[in-house]
């Protein structure tokens, strides 16, 4: 490419070329004012490890110091005269330049958990934490004991084929996700807080430093195209999870190891192969008496040294049972396949802490495998009232008699044939599914009857029921999209003759049944309700 002469400047009249050639000729006029000075060539090939002399560090910080074209301009002859290949100059101007960079954030350091001066009693432990975090977290006595073991497993996760992850989970904002977390790190091997990363940082940060990750508002930060981090997350499960890139000058394929364990946080639930991966917490919402009983976290407080205390006795007990651990073979019950797979590192801590642990990571694996099944069904039910609530948008009180109906109506949905023996959803069951996402029926319609209002929903929507980003519609199974797409469509499928369009909508006219929310929005639908 051929460039004008620096010394015709004048000539030039556009302004945007003028300027970056201005530029280049100032580099050059003091470039020959202030040569860089470099060592003398030297002969004979060198052996061992390339060291820099002092003269030769002066003149490495000096080329770091050139403007990225003259660098280019002068790196060949500047290699030559300095007896060093190119890419070796390249990498020693790129390492001085990281390190005198101003604004670059800082060195990421993940420091080793200290352990315990003196041997720790297992069952004890385990107590201990669980108790503690039952005083801090309002949740069940099951899901304290799992976080309890996790935290411990995670002191040995080199241990075991997989790696689990916790997940701390909730259907509304202000559950505890984030305390919950603060906590954890106390107890966990290796803590790294994260509020962001991409899938290069992701498995550089695992394969550099093996740290126990901890994912706040995963749902929040991952970018709109996820499969990549998704990939390299999953990746991770498995002991031989690996990432391959191609580094260097010369493209050499090198691996990096994506095997470690996280916790993470988010409102929601993921779908299909990372959910599956996944020890789940599902956090509720505590009553402000609740709340108002739990005990607080200051950085630097004797209860933070409390909780870090623990997590050195995990260290040290871990440390003094690793053998045991890792001849362990416990009995898995009735958990087959990823389940089982999931739950055996919580079953060898448990087993091997002995006195009560045994039962009670049973008890606990029984427990989550019924939420489990639970929130299967839940979220179906979610997407499917969603599905009513979209087909009537003007309607925003519904009792709970009318959206029972609509439910049973839909063809090929579980709502028809629901539970044992298989009869069709009552208004009870229905209030049994909604009360853990903290949707409770409430008085509607002029007849005051139970039923439910849409505000109560919009929470939930966002979190079981959102339609994926339209960029990633192709590609949905690859994202963590927690719900489905808008299943708005099966209303006009029903064949359901009770929605029926107006043409001339009336805002005061009471639908029958119930009166107009207080938006005065028009409404579209002629609802037949039953008179109550």
């Amino acid at each position: 490419m051929r460039y004008a002469r620096l010394t015709d400047l004048n000539k030039i009249s556009n302004p945007e070329l003028r300027a970056p050639l201005l530029e280049l000729k100032q580099q050059r006029d003091r470039a020959q004012l202030h040569p860089v000075k470099t060592a003398p060539k030297t002969n004979g090939a060198a052996t061992g490890p390339r060291t820099y002399t002092a003269s030769e560090t002066i003149n490495i910080e000096e080329i770091a110091k050139l403007s990225p074209i003259d660098y280019d301009r002068k790196r060949e002859a500047l290699a030559e005269e300095l007896g060093i290949r190119l890419s070796t100059l390249d990498e020693a101007v790129k390492a001085t330049r990281r390190v005198g960079a101003s604004g670059q954030g800082t060195s990421v350091t993940v420091g080793d958990v200290v352990p315990w001066p003196e041997s720790v009693d297992g069952e004890k432990l385990l107590d201990e934490m669980a108790t503690a975090i039952m005083l801090h977290i309002a949740m069940s006595a099951v899901e304290a004991d799992t976080i309890a073991l996790w935290c411990v497993y995670s002191h040995a996760f080199d241990l075991f084929p997989v790696s689990p992850r916790l997940g701390i989970r909730a259907a509304t904002a202000e559950c505890g996700k984030t305390e919950l977390l603060r906590r954890i790190r106390r107890f966990v091997n290796r803590a790294l807080e994260c509020d962001g990363l991409s899938a290069a940082v992701f498995f550089r940060l695992i394969d550099a430093s093996k740290p126990t990750l901890l994912l706040d508002e995963l749902d929040n930060f991952l970018p709109e195209d996820k499969g990549a981090i998704l990939g390299a997350m999953n990746s991770g499960y498995s002991r031989k999870g690996k990432i391959f890139r191609c580094v260097g000058d010369y493209n050499d394929v090198r691996a990096f190891s994506t095997f470690a364990p996280f916790v993470y946080a988010m409102i929601g639930r993921p779908t299909g192969t990372f959910d599956s991966r996944t020890i789940a917490i599902d956090l509720r919402r505590a009553s402000p008496e609740k709340a108002r009983s739990l005990t607080s976290l200051e950085d630097d407080s004797p209860e933070d040294k409390r909780l870090s205390d623990m997590g050195r006795k995990a260290a040290r007990w871990v440390q003094d049972n690793w053998d045991r651990l890792k001849a362990a073979r416990p009995d898995m019950c009735d958990l087959v396949n990823r389940a089982a797979m999931n739950w055996r590192p919580l079953f060898v801590v448990a087993d091997c802490a002995g006195g009560t642990w045994p039962e009670r990571v049973r008890k606990a694996a029984a427990a989550a495998m019924a939420v489990r099944a639970d929130q299967d069904i839940r979220s179906e039910l979610i997407i499917d009232i969603k599905a009513i609530l979209d087909g009537a948008p003007a309607v925003d009180q519904w009792p709970s008699a009318l959206l029972v109906e609509q439910l049973v109506a839909m063809e090929g949905r579980p709502w028809a044939e629901f539970g044992k023996p298989p009869k069709a959803i009552t208004q009870n069951a229905l209030a049994r599914l909604l009360k853990p996402l903290g949707i409770s029926p409430q008085l509607v319609g002029t007849a005051r009857k139970g039923g439910y209002l849409r505000w109560q929903f919009t929470e939930v929507f966002e979190a079981y029921a959102s339609p994926p980003p339209l960029s990633n519609l192709s590609t949905s199974q690859n994202a963590m999209d927690t719900a489905q797409e808008s299943n708005s469509q099966l209303l006009s499928e029903m064949g359901n003759e009770r929605l029926e369009k107006r043409d001339e909508p009336n805002n005061d006219a009471p639908v029958r049944g119930r009166e107009l929310s207080q938006g005065g929005a028009q409404n579209e639908y002629d609802l037949e309700l039953p008179e109550f």
